[in-house]
C-alpha cells in the first residue's frame, strides 16, 4: 500500500470518519424502522427490549451472585444439563458485556440493542479495513455491505437471542482483530489483535482457525525469528487458560463448553453421533450448497433450516472469483501487474486460504448447521477472513467499481432484508 503524506493522511482519514458517522447513522436508522415494524402493536419499542432468548444475561446475573449454574431450568433454552445442574451451553465471552450491563439494568438488559450494536460494530471495522487498504469510499462502503447486510448476519442482527449475540459479537471481534494486525506493525497493536481473537473464540471457538494466519504474519514481520513472536502469546494464553478454568469448574473438561450436554446430543437413538460426527456430512452438504430458494404461488419459498451458503453470503461468489483470477495470473500471466506478489505474501494468501477451507468444512460435520435461520449462518464466521483474503489478493473486484459487483451487492442486500423480515414481522 503507497504511503500517504501527513496532509493527505489527514484528509483521508477525516473523509473515512465522516462517511463512517453518516453510514452508522443510517443503518441504525434502519434498524428502528425495521424493529418497529416486528414489534406487536401495544408492545413497547423491541429494540431496547430485554429478549427471552438471552441466556446470557441469566449467565451474568448467576456469576454477581458467586455461580457458574442457573439456578433452574428454562426449558426454551438451550441448557446444558450436567449432574442435574443447568448451565449455559455456550462459550461464555458474550456474558461478558451482559455482565456489567447487569448494574444498569438488572436482568432486563437490552439484548436486542446489543446484537444491533455488534453488526454495527462489525460494519465499522469492516470499512475501516477496507479504506486501510486504500479502496475508495464507494468500495469500501460495497465492502462492508458484503459482509454485515448481504449476509445471514443481517438475519442474526435481528434477535438479541444467545446464539445471534455470540455469532455478531464474533464477526464483530473477528474484524476488530484482523483490522488491529493490518493497522499498525507495532507490537502493541499486533498483541491487540491476538487478545480480541482470543475473545473472538469465547463466543465462537473455531475462530482460533485464524490463529495460524495471525501468527505467520507476525512472524513474517520479524524476520522469521520465533523468539520475537512467543510474546504474542501470552495475552491469548491467559485468556485461554480461563477458558479452560471456566470449563472445568463447570464440567470436569477444560475443553467441555457445555454444548455435549445438551438433551439434543445425549437423548439415546439410532442417528445420536453427539455434536460433530463425519456421520452427519451426507445430510448436510445439502444445505450447505443446495436448498435452493425458489418463487412460488406464496412467494419467495426457501428451506428455513438453512441454504446454499453462497448465495445466503455472496461476498463468498466474489471470494470463488478472486481466487480464479489469481490462480489465472499466477498461471497464465506471471508478468502482469496482479501476480508482483512476493512468495511470502504469496504463502500468506495460500495459508489464509487453507484456514478458510477448513472453516467451511468444519460445518459439515456439525448435527445442525445452525438451526432455525435464513440462509446460513454458521458461515458468517468465515466471512472476515473471505473480506482480507478479497484485500490481501489485490483483486480488482472491490478495488474498482464494476456494475456486476454493486449489482451483487444490491441483490444481497434487498434479498436479506426481504427474507430476514418475512421470518419476523409477526404473523410468520
Amino acid at each position: 500500500m503507497p504511503a500517504l503524506d501527513s496532509d493527505r493522511r489527514r484528509s483521508y482519514s477525516k473523509q473515512t470518519a465522516v462517511a463512517l458517522i453518516l453510514l452508522i447513522m443510517a443503518l441504525f436508522g434502519l434498524y428502528l424502522v425495521i424493529y418497529l415494524m416486528m414489534t406487536p402493536e401495544g408492545q413497547p419499542n423491541s429494540i431496547f427490549a430485554h429478549h427471552s432468548w438471552d441466556s446470557y444475561t441469566l449467565q451474568a446475573l448467576a456469576w454477581r451472585n458467586g455461580q457458574v449454574k442457573l439456578d433452574q431450568d428454562y426449558p426454551y433454552l438451550e441448557l446444558a444439563i450436567y449432574q442435574d445442574e443447568y448451565y449455559v451451553s455456550f462459550p461464555p465471552f458474550p456474558s461478558v458485556p451482559m455482565f456489567f450491563l447487569t448494574f444498569l439494568f438488572g436482568a432486563n438488559t437490552p439484548s436486542n440493542l446489543m446484537v444491533v450494536l455488534y453488526t454495527l460494530g462489525a460494519f465499522c471495522f469492516a470499512f475501516l479495513l477496507c479504506r486501510h487498504f486504500r479502496l475508495s469510499l464507494l468500495q469500501s462502503t460495497v465492502g462492508s455491505l458484503f459482509v454485515c447486510v448481504a449476509s445471514s448476519a443481517f438475519f442474526n442482527s435481528l434477535c438479541g437471542g444467545v446464539w445471534f449475540l455470540a455469532q455478531n459479537l464474533a464477526l464483530c471481534l473477528t474484524l476488530a482483530a484482523f483490522y488491529f494486525l493490518f493497522v499498525s506493525k507495532s507490537n502493541v497493536s499486533t498483541v491487540i489483535a491476538m487478545l480480541l481473537l482470543a475473545f473472538a473464540v469465547g463466543c465462537r471457538p473455531f475462530q482460533a482457525i485464524y490463529y495460524f494466519f495471525f501468527l505467520y504474519v507476525i512472524w513474517k514481520r520479524n524476520n522469521f525469528r520465533i523468539r520475537k513472536v512467543l510474546p504474542h502469546l501470552i495475552a491469548p494464553g491467559i485468556v485461554a487458560l480461563v477458558y479452560m478454568w471456566y470449563n472445568a469448574i463447570r464440567f470436569g473438561n477444560i475443553l467441555e463448553f457445555g454444548h455435549n450436554y445438551l438433551p439434543e446430543f445425549t437423548r439415546p437413538g439410532p442417528d445420536q453421533y453427539g455434536q460433530f460426527s463425519y456421520q452427519y456430512i451426507s445430510n448436510n452438504l445439502a444445505p450447505m450448497f443446495g436448498n435452493f430458494p425458489s418463487f412460488g404461488e406464496n412467494g419467495l419459498e426457501y428451506n428455513q433450516f438453512g441454504f446454499c451458503f453462497y448465495l445466503a453470503n455472496t461476498i463468498f461468489i466474489l471470494l470463488a472469483v478472486a481466487i480464479l483470477i489469481r490462480y489465472y495470473h499466477w498461471c497464465k500471466k506471471p508478468d502482469k501487474p496482479l501476480r508482483k506478489l512476493s512468495q511470502s505474501d504469496s504463502l500468506e494468501l495460500v495459508i489464509l486460504g487453507i484456514c478458510i477451507a477448513i472453516h467451511l468444512a468444519s460445518f459439515l460435520f456439525h448435527k445442525t448447521m445452525g438451526g432455525w435461520q435464513f440462509g446460513s449462518r454458521y458461515t458468517v464466521d468465515v466471512i472476515p477472513a473471505a473480506l482480507v483474503f478479497l484485500l490481501l489478493s489485490k483483486s480488482p473486484l472491490l478495488r474498482k467499481t464494476q456494475t456486476p459487483v454493486l449489482m451483487l451487492c444490491a441483490f444481497g442486500v434487498a434479498f436479506h432484508l426481504a427474507g430476514s423480515l418475512e421470518m419476523y414481522l409477526p404473523g410468520h
